[in-house]
C-alpha cells in the first residue's frame, strides 16, 4: 500500500508542537519528527505555517486601552495586505522551487536514462564476453580431450612399438640361432663332402682291388662286386639326397628370416612415422592451447573491466 502524502496539517501539527517546546520550527527537525516526506515540499509547509503564524497573531494593545474602530480595520487591512503578500510570494517561491526541482528531475531522469542506457550495453558485452569465454572454454575442453586421447594412442603405439622391438630381437635371435644352424649343416656338408671324397676314395681304391679280384677271381667274385657297387651308388645316392635336402632347407629357413626381418623393420619404421606424425599434432595441438589460453586471458580480463564498469555504475546509480 504506497505511503500517504504530507500535508500542509501534518506539518502545522509538527511546528505547533516544537514551538510550544520552545524551539524554532525547521525543516530538518520537521522532517525528523514525521520520519518520511520530501524536504523540499516540508520545506515550503513551513514557510507556509510561518506566515500563516504571522498573519495569525493577535495585535498588542497598548496600555490595556481599547483601540479605535478604525485602528483596528486599518490594522486587519494592513494585515490582509501582508497576508497575500506572504501568499504571493509563497506562491512564486513555491513555482521557481517546483521549477527547479522539475529541472533537477528531468536532469536526473536523463542521467539515470543514459546510465541505464550504458548499463544494458555493458551488461549485452558481458554476455557476449560470457559466451566467447564458454566457446573458449569449450574448445579449451574439447583440446584437452583430443591431446588425452593422442597421448593415450602414442601410449599404444609405444607399447606396440616395444612389441616390435621385442619381435625385432626375437627375430634376430632366431637368425642368428639359423646361422649357427646354418653353419652347422655346412659343417656336416663338409663332412658329407669329406665322406664322399673318402667313399670316392674308397671306390678308386676297390676299384682297383676289384680289378684285381676280377683277374684273380673273375667269375667267383663277379657277383659280389656288382651287389658292393649297388650298395655303394646307393649309399652316396643317399648322402647327396640328403645333403641337397639339409641344405635347401636351411636356405629356406634363412630366406623366410630375412623376409620376416625386412617386413618387421618396414613395421618399426612406419610405427616411428606414425609416432613423429602424432608429435608433430600433438605439438600443433598444444600451439593452439596456448593461442586459446591467451585469448581467454584477453577475455577473461575484458569482462572483469565490464563487471567493474557495471558496478561503478550501479553504485553511481544509488547514489543518484
Amino acid at each position: 500500500m504506497p505511503a500517504r502524502l504530507i500535508s500542509f496539517d501534518d506539518v502545522k501539527r509538527v511546528c505547533d508542537q516544537i514551538k510550544k517546546e520552545g524551539e524554532q520550527p525547521t525543516t530538518l527537525l520537521v522532517h525528523k519528527a514525521l520520519g518520511r516526506g520530501s524536504f523540499t515540499t516540508i520545506q515550503n509547509f513551513v514557510k507556509q505555517w510561518e506566515m500563516s503564524g504571522i498573519a495569525l497573531e493577535p495585535p498588542v494593545a497598548a496600555n490595556d486601552e481599547e483601540l479605535s474602530e478604525e485602528v483596528v480595520t486599518e490594522s486587519l487591512d494592513f494585515i490582509k495586505q501582508l497576508h497575500a503578500l506572504a501568499e504571493r510570494e509563497k506562491q512564486i517561491e513555491i513555482a521557481r522551487v517546483q521549477e527547479e526541482a522539475d529541472q533537477h528531475v528531468a536532469a536526473a531522469q536523463h542521467k539515470a536514462d543514459e546510465a541505464a542506457a550504458f548499463a544494458d550495453e555493458m551488461h549485452s558485452k558481458s554476455e557476449a564476453l560470457n559466451g566467447e569465454l564458454t566457446l573458449a572454454r569449450q574448445a579449451q575442453k574439447e583440446q584437452s580431450a583430443l591431446i588425452k586421447e593422442l597421448t593415450k594412442q602414442v601410449t599404444q603405439l609405444q607399447k606396440m612399438l616395444e612389441k616390435q622391438d621385442k619381435a625385432v630381437l626375437s627375430a634376430h635371435q632366431n637368425a642368428e640361432v639359423l646361422a649357427i644352424q646354418k653353419g652347422e649343416l655346412e659343417t656336416s656338408l663338409k663332412l658329407a663332402n669329406a665322406e664322399v671324397d673318402q667313399v670316392r676314395k674308397g671306390r678308386t681304391l676297390a676299384e682297383q682291388h676289384h680289378k684285381q679280384l676280377f683277374s684273380e677271381m673273375a667269375q667267383d667274385h663277379a657277383k659280389e662286386t656288382r651287389r658292393l657297387r649297388d650298395n655303394y651308388e646307393k649309399d652316396v645316392t643317399h648322402l647327396n639326397t640328403v645333403n641337397q635336402k639339409l641344405v635347401a632347407a636351411a636356405e629356406s629357413k634363412v630366406v623366410e628370416l630375412e623376409r620376416r626381418l625386412e617386413q618387421t623393420q618396414s613395421e618399426v619404421t612406419k610405427k616411428d612415422q606414425a609416432i613423429a606424425g602424432i608429435y608433430e599434432t600433438l605439438d600443433q595441438q598444444r600451439q593452439q592451447n596456448s593461442v586459446l589460453e591467451k585469448h581467454n586471458v584477453q577475455i577473461s580480463a575484458k569482462l572483469d573491466k565490464a563487471v567493474q564498469e557495471n558496478k561503478q555504475l550501479k553504485a553511481a546509480n544509488k547514489k543518484r
